[in-house]
Parts: structure tokens; C-alpha cells; sequence
């Protein structure tokens, strides 16, 4: 049986949260499998997030309601397309709201896609009460995981955000490492990418750096396999094959 294309949804409710890195590590990881995701930026009109994948990427201005209408008639009329949409701040709840009302989720996994919402979330009491309230009204056929960002300085602190996220990740949680200065200001370089750490091809020349993001890498990579085959195993299982 072939494997069904994802719609991958990163967002977050606060800016500079490590969406943005999410969403690459997301590409980067379809990449290297050997399949080909459209890139979704919606943040006009700077569309960072296009800029590291001009081959792949779609630009889409939601501020217009022409924008709207074609992202959303595009992703359902071709749900054979692997795709990675970054959703900002700004327009999360217009998002949101318009996908309630086009019934977009329930169109796209009708296709045959499925769709997975990355959320990632911190633990302050106004958070907690949006995200449960969020979750609770994306429909069933969305796979919804709480994204926790995770560091060694901050254990008591993740440790609660562990216990939310098992709380409100209905399909589990995912642990979203942080990353040490040096690391973010070489992952932030404009011809890096995980793909040419991963095949050899960027090669810092700190080689203790070098290991720690080949790590952080691959323990993100491990996490995505890990939901692409959750989602499979529940296809095959509403299907009647296991």
C-alpha cells in the first residue's frame, strides 16, 4: 500500500518559539527520504521560510482573500503533494477559523491525505487553556502532537510542560531540543541545511558542534518517523487491513 502524503502544520501562539526551525528540520527530513514537499509560507512579504527552498516553496499572501481561496482549493484538489506549512502568529486564528468553516481537515483526509498539527507550547496558564481549546476543535482525522521545547538549564519548568503536553497532545508529544548559541547562529547561516550535515556536505569545522547537531538531527528525524508511522498504522486500522 503506498504511503499516504501529509499535510504538516507547524505553528505556535508566540513568535520566535523555533517554528520556523521545526518546519526545516520537517523539509529536511522529507528530503531525505526521497520525496519532494511543497514548502507553504505564509508570512508575506518577507516568506523567509521559501527563501531556504525557492524550488520548493509557494508564497501565499493570506492577508487577501484570493490567497485564501487558492492555498486552500490547492492543498484539496492535489492531496498526493507532501507539504510543510509554517503557520505564523498573525494569522493562526483566521487560519484556523476558515478551515472550520470550508470543513478543510475533513476535505483533505477525505482525499486521502493526512494531516498532522505541530504545536509547539510552553506552560503558562493562558497557553494551557488555548491549546486544550484548540485541540479539542480540530475533528478526529487530525493527528495533534504538543511540541515541547526541552533544555538541560530548565528541568522543572520542562517537566511540567512534559506533564501538559501528555495532558493536551492527544496523539502524543514531541521533545523539541534547544540549541546552544553557537548552534543556532550556524543552523541560521543561508547555505546551511540539515540535509548537506546529514550527507556530509556542510561540514562545521567544530567538530564536538558538528556531533551535537547531527544528534539534535537525528532525534527529531526519529520523532517524524515515528508519527509518519502512527499515521499509517491508524489508516490501515479504519481501513479493515490491520
Amino acid at each position: 500500500m503506498t504511503e499516504a502524503a501529509v499535510l504538516y502544520l507547524v505553528c505556535s501562539d508566540r513568535a520566535h518559539s523555533g517554528k520556523t526551525l521545526l518546519a526545516r528540520l520537517l523539509v529536511d527530513w522529507l528530503l531525505l527520504r526521497e520525496a519532494s514537499p511543497q514548502v507553504i509560507d505564509l508570512d508575506a512579504p518577507v516568506y523567509p521560510l521559501a527563501g531556504r527552498y525557492p524550488d520548493l516553496a509557494r508564497k501565499v499572501d493570506f492577508d487577501h482573500t484570493l490567497g485564501r481561496v487558492s492555498l486552500f482549493d490547492g492543498i484539496v484538489s492535489q492531496p498526493e503533494v507532501q507539504r510543510v506549512l509554517e503557520l505564523p502568529v498573525l494569522h493562526m486564528d483566521t487560519f484556523l477559523q476558515e478551515a472550520r468553516n470550508l470543513e478543510f481537515f475533513e476535505a483533505v483526509t477525505a482525499a486521502g491525505a493526512h494531516v498532522a498539527f505541530l504545536h509547539l507550547v510552553d506552560c503558562s496558564p493562558a497557553f494551557v487553556e488555548r491549546a486544550r481549546r484548540l485541540a479539542a476543535s480540530l475533528p478526529p482525522e487530525v493527528h495533534y502532537h504538543a511540541v515541547q521545547s526541552i533544555g538541560a538549564d530548565d528541568v522543572a519548568d520542562d517537566e511540567e510542560v512534559a506533564r501538559i503536553c501528555e495532558e493536551i497532545g492527544r496523539d502524543g508529544r514531541l521533545q523539541f531540543p534547544r540549541l546552544s548559541a553557537d548552534a543556532v547562529a550556524l543552523v541560521e547561516e543561508p547555505d546551511f541545511s540539515f540535509v548537506g550535515l546529514m550527507n556530509g556536505d556542510t561540514a562545521p569545522s567544530d567538530l564536538v558542534l558538528r556531533f551535537k547537531l547531527q544528534q539534535f538531527a537525528k532525534t527529531m528525524f526519529a520523532q517524524f518517523n515515528r508519527i509518519a508511522l502512527q499515521m499509517e498504522i491508524r489508516a490501515f486500522r479504519e481501513s479493515g487491513v490491520v
